[in-house]
């Protein structure tokens, strides 16, 4: 079921060792909020989603998440208003404070305002596609609260993740070469990882049982995106290049996924652990 390069972002891979990064100095704490909605009450626009599928895109990010040192919280009933939703991201934000990390996903329809094709919105079971602007959540709205964790708050860098149907998003390009990772990781930054192009379909595969962009965004969280294996370090950069391609080829580029630089310049750095603790539910 369908959920409604010009740059060369590639980092070269020589015998240089990237610079230790200590994450517990690095990173105060780290929060993420996973929302995944299935059900839409606008049936004549909006297809609901298999409910197991979109709870395995959150489970298994969760999983991926936790192992780097995540606090997950999850947003998942049979019915999200996007009062819940705004709410949660609000608490998220409230909650967080300076050199933190915070993770934003969400798992349901993408689409253009129908009467303003520049305005993305993110769907919510409550929301009629003919009437975006009461129900649904406005991307820029989300884009907004990032910026309010970045300057209110001193996060030090906020990444969403859309697994959905729009972008428009431009890819970051990064220099061919070992960056230095403390460096990189010290200003803020916010960021946005979507699913695909701006006029690409974002898929649930059939053999996955979950979204073929989840799937590999977790895989690559999990250590597979990391090119530098002395140490472990996964940049967002590498994260892009992980799961664009991998993507790409499951979906014989019917799928490229982008990354979209909303504010600043620092760059959110991921390094899993093998133990695991316990999420909230």
């Amino acid at each position: 079921m369908a959920k409604g390069p010009d740059g060369k972002p590639i980092i070269g891979v020589n015998d240089n060792v990237a610079p230790e990064i200590v994450f517990d100095e690095v990173y105060k704490k780290s929060r993420a909020l996973l929302v995944g909605v299935w059900h839409f009450d606008d049936t004549n626009h909006l297809q609901s989603f298999d409910r197991n599928k979109i709870q395995n895109d959150l489970n298994t990010l969760e999983v991926a998440l936790v192992r780097n040192g995540f606090e997950v919280t999850k947003l998942f009933n049979n019915r999200l208003s996007r009062a819940e939703i705004t709410k949660a991201i609000e608490a998220l934000v409230n909650a967080s404070g300076p050199d933190e990390r915070v993770f934003i996903y969400f798992s349901t329809h993408g689409f253009a305002d129908p009467n303003m094709p520049s305005e993305a919105y993110i769907a919510t079971s409550d929301c009629y596609l003919n009437e975006p602007s009461v129900n649904c959540v406005r991307l820029k709205d989300v884009e907004y609260q990032a910026s309010r964790a970045i300057e209110g708050k001193k996060v030090r860098q906020v990444l969403m993740a859309v697994d959905s149907c729009f972008s428009g998003l431009g890819v970051v390009s990064k220099a061919a070469s070992i960056p230095n990772l403390a460096k990189l990781a010290a200003p803020q930054g916010a960021f946005m990882l979507t699913a695909g192009m701006a006029d690409q379909v974002a898929q649930i595969d059939p053999v996955l049982q979950m979204s073929t962009f989840t799937h590999f965004l977790a895989k690559g969280l999990s250590g597979e995106a990391s090119a530098y294996e002395k140490n472990g370090v996964i940049t967002l950069t590498e994260l892009l290049l992980y799961v664009q391609y991998n993507v790409a080829k499951q979906t014989n580029s019917k799928q490229i996924p982008m990354l979209g630089r909303i504010k600043g310049d620092g760059e959110m750095l991921f390094k899993p652990l093998i133990a695991t603790s316990a999420a909230k539910p």
